[in-house]
């Protein structure tokens, strides 16, 4: 396939999450920013934590040479240093700062290990529902995502039994968000270390290493006492890939990392490759600047409690609608299910006529939900929800009897989304 091919194949699938946050800013120019109620992608609502800014005009007043300068293309170290004591506050783990590589987020983090790690026809496994971009990270980089299929009834957790199915001789990585992006899931030490298990199995049957990567950057947002897990303690096998984008609220500033499990077998070899690949693939480094901040105030968040807030004003208001949903335990979406006898681009639809901007689950490969966001002000989830209160009551299992006032949605879905 052609860059070009790739590239229009890329422009006709673009997502639907981008897709929707556009459309709400045109709705907003319509019908005024207050009266449209855009709660489809997740950009963080609240502001860094107010050492963030303290800390950025430090850094950005210092006269040292090269301060704009280039940096190392893993990262200098200080950054590295703060990111392993993270690791070591949030998970009791040691990965030294030379196993760490500061990247252009936690993007820029998965396909420059993709890039190391993938040969042509490998398999990159994940569990439905998944992030979007997903697919195009592995098909980038010459590999083929298998979504593995779970239950709602089982809080869309897969089986073992399920996982190994799916794993065969083409099979070089899986990879999750945890907590996930767009239940809201977080999964437990135990799963992992299961999962972890059974690729070290298959990684013993097949000769080669199968490799765990979890997609951490929501991993401090976690509610209800639920803690924060690690793929570092599931197996050697492994690398942790996060960034400050959720739980600093730096989305736009691009900075994250990759850390790798200090006992990996091929770690002398990973460094220098994985360090090639940030400088090739045109990231260079990250942020210099970012970094230097990041250093210095790794250890802050913004006020977690306020996610929390919003998250009891949405699933309240999925209580009322009687929408059957999965109890999110972390990062800072729900993932309902639609009104009976509807598809999720049909409901999406109608909420959007209604000002109301949710995403299809099928943007997730998992058709018959929607996704709603809850990183928004208080006023567009207050009110956001109360009309989804109504329209969901309104169409649950009478949308046939309701079809001729939206006769048109089935055909025009890819055209107004």
């Amino acid at each position: 396939m052609s860059l070009s091919n790739l590239a229009n194949q890329m422009n006709q699938s673009s997502s639907l999450i981008r897709k929707l946050f556009t459309e709400g800013l045109k709705l907003k120019q319509i019908h005024g920013k207050n009266n449209v109620y855009d709660m489809s992608i997740g950009n963080p609502c609240l502001v860094p934590p107010p050492e963030f800014k303290k800390t950025l005009i430090s850094c950005a007043s210092e006269n040292e040479p090269y301060i704009h300068g280039y940096v190392p293309n893993n990262g200098i170290l200080e950054a590295r240093q703060s990111v392993s004591g993270l690791i070591k506050n949030l998970h009791n783990f040691n990965v030294p700062a030379d196993n760490i590589l500061m990247t252009n987020g936690a993007a820029g983090a998965i396909n420059v290990l993709l890039r190391c790690i993938i040969n042509p026809g490998d398999e990159i496994l994940t569990f439905k529902p998944y992030f979007a971009e997903y697919l195009w990270f592995a098909r980038v980089s010459g590999a083929k995502l298998i979504p593995i299929p779970t239950k709602f009834e089982n809080n869309f957790q897969p089986e073992m039994e399920t996982i190994s199915k799916y794993i065969n001789k083409k099979t070089r990585a899986i990879l999750f968000s945890n907590p996930n992006n767009p239940t809201g899931v977080v999964y437990s030490q135990s799963f992992l270390n299961n999962v972890g298990a059974l690729l070290d199995e298959n990684s013993k049957k097949y000769k080669k290493p199968i490799y765990m990567i979890g997609d951490d950057p929501y991993q401090r947002l976690v509610y209800d006492g639920a803690k924060a897990t690690t793929v570092f303690k599931s197996t050697t096998n492994s690398f942790s890939i996060s960034s400050f984008s959720k739980d600093l609220s730096l989305a736009g500033e691009r900075i994250g990392y990759l850390a790798m499990h200090p006992q990996q077998k091929y770690a002398s070899e990973f460094i220098p490759a994985l360090t090639t690949a940030n400088r090739v693939l045109g990231f260079v480094n990250a942020n210099r600047l970012m970094q230097k901040v990041i250093s210095k105030c790794i250890n802050y968040t913004v006020d977690i409690e306020e996610y929390n807030i919003r998250r009891k004003i949405v699933i309240n208001a999925l209580r009322r609608s009687g929408a059957p949903f999965v109890e999110p335990k972390g990062a800072f979406y729900v993932f309902p299910k639609v009104p009976k006898g509807m598809t999720d681009l049909e409901f999406v639809n109608i909420l959007k006529d209604r000002l109301v901007l949710a995403v299809p689950g099928v943007a997730f490969g998992t058709p018959g939900y929607v996704r709603i966001c809850y990183a928004y002000d208080l006023n567009t989830l207050k009110n956001g929800m109360e009309i989804f209160v109504k329209t969901y009551k309104e169409f649950n299992g009478a949308f046939d009897e309701k079809k001729r006032e939206y006769e048109n949605i089935s055909n025009t879905v890819e055209m107004k989304i």
